[in-house]
């Protein structure tokens, strides 16, 4: 799903395409689907971080955020 989108976007339609993107899992382009995105580590905090995201194909840019929901593969140290 390809688009061609120049300029800045309504409030609406931006919430339309970040529904798009949480439903693709952010692989592909939030703006125009293309799957050429690089991303960088950008900040944290104590339960999120954000990545600056650019996509190659149309120069749009975002920031991605992980929220911590969640931890696996617990192992107890020993005992000091």
């Amino acid at each position: 799903m390809k688009m061609n989108l120049v300029g800045t976007l309504d409030n609406e339609r931006i919430k339309k395409l970040k529904k798009e993107y949480l439903k693709r899992k952010g692989v592909r382009c939030l703006i125009c689907g293309g799957d050429s995105t690089i991303s960088s580590y950008a900040d944290t905090d104590r339960n999120y971080c954000t990545f600056d995201v650019e996509c190659e194909e149309c120069g749009s840019t975002w920031q991605d955020v992980y929220i911590l929901q969640d931890a696996k593969n617990i192992t107890v140290g020993k005992e000091k």
